[in-house]
């Protein structure tokens, strides 16, 4: 199917890696022009959502995430290649200071 063909183009030619630590990067930009550092739980974030923030760094970061969503659609395979991939960019970054977004 056409989906199937644009899914394998998707994991073939994609940066993966590269998508996902530009997710993190503009994840933690919104979180800072907020003034939300640190460990920020789900409540604290959904808290200070605005319409507005999707024309932030926020939708784009929202929009890497779809992306991933389509490549993985099954949720079990999602969590499992974002998993992997976190382990992964960890792993590659570890010299550098962490940040939870």
């Amino acid at each position: 199917s056409r989906i199937e063909e644009n899914t394998s183009v998707l994991k073939e030619h994609l940066d993966l890696q590269g998508l996902l630590r530009v997710m993190g990067e503009m994840m933690k930009s919104y979180l800072s022009s907020k003034g939300l550092v640190g460990n920020v739980n789900s409540m604290t974030f959904i808290n200070f959502l605005e319409i507005d923030d999707y024309k932030s760094p926020l939708g784009s970061a929202v929009e890497i995430y779809i992306i991933f969503r389509y490549i993985w659609e099954n949720s079990e395979e999602f969590d499992e290649n974002m998993n992997r991939m976190i382990t992964n960019f960890n792993y590659l970054t570890e010299d550098e200071e962490q940040d939870d977004f």
